[in-house]
């Protein structure tokens, strides 16, 4: 007599320590940048800047000591208002952000920074800070998934 069995594995998926992790060092491989519309050294460090495309948005994606900074606005738009900005480091969690106000649920600019700030408000609350973690991973999961379209 003959037992099949059928195993299903499941797929564990990658954190997003880990895809932050792999979008910094995509971001410092200049084979992988070959089609970004810029790639050039960052402003802070050794470290290098490449601006892709992804969907509908556009990202400027830096890598830092130790982190990762991003710019995300929507292709073909260039309005201050619309620009959002995160940093986190490479371990997945968000250290700083802006969210504009055409994306904000509340129709006004959040901001949060993990650090002290001058400015009361730019401290931000723990919603605020769930926020900005949020769109910090979605903005990783697209650059994540467009270098992995890259040859």
């Amino acid at each position: 007599m003959v037992f099949l069995f059928q195993v299903a594995y499941k797929t564990t998926p990658i954190s997003i320590a880990a895809k932050t992790t792999e979008v910094y060092n995509d971001v410092m491989n200049k084979e992988k940048n070959k089609n970004a519309l810029s790639y050039t050294p960052a402003h802070v460090g050794t470290g290098m800047q490449a601006v892709i495309v992804a969907g509908d948005k556009k990202y400027t994606v830096e890598s830092l000591p130790n982190a990762v900074q991003i710019w995300v606005i929507k292709n073909g738009r260039n309005s201050q208002e619309e620009l959002n900005n995160y940093m986190g480091n490479l371990n997945g969690q968000c250290t700083y952000g802006v969210i504009s106000s055409t994306i904000s649920p509340t129709g006004k600019r959040v901001y949060y920074s993990k650090e002290k700030v001058p400015v009361a408000y730019m401290q931000g609350t723990e919603k605020d800070r769930q926020l900005v973690q949020a769109k910090f991973e979605e903005a990783i999961n697209d650059i994540y998934n467009y270098y992995k379209q890259q040859k």
